[in-house]
């Protein structure tokens, strides 16, 4: 995993909005990010789909004007944080085989996978496009 893995990868903290996480994968044109703690453990991975979904969901503000999309949805999940929408990572060490790590992306339909050291914190992603490469 290690000669094929993305090292810099971009993260949030579960108490960050969903706002900011929408905002994060936006601007860098990434479908996902993982979440960490303060001492870089992996809690989870917030992607699109999460997000979508959360702002998806009926909960709405009525004292928000609606321009016939769904800003008053974006504006209330605007407040929650990325600990409500995030799911649980499914992750591999640096030195496990490619081929083991391809095959816990297959059976577990996985676009991505947080790399993380013994400690459990994060030390890189593998992502299907980098198998490819």
């Amino acid at each position: 995993v290690r000669s094929v893995m993305t090292s810099r990868v971009l993260t949030v903290r579960p108490d960050e909005s969903v706002f900011e996480a929408m905002k994060l994968l936006v601007d860098n044109r990434i479908s996902a990010v993982p979440v960490v703690n303060a001492s870089g453990e992996v809690l989870g991975v917030v992607s699109e789909y999460d997000l979508m979904a959360r702002v998806g969901k009926k909960e709405t503000t009525k004292s928000v004007a609606d321009d016939g999309m769904f800003p008053r949805r974006m504006y209330k999940a605007s407040g929650s944080k990325v600990s409500t929408a995030m799911h649980e990572a499914t992750t591999c060490t640096p030195d496990m085989p490619l081929v083991e790590a391809t095959e816990l992306m297959l059976n577990g339909n996985l676009a991505r996978m947080p790399v993380v050291d013994d400690r459990g914190a994060l030390v890189g992603i593998l992502s299907r496009g980098d198998i490819m490469r």
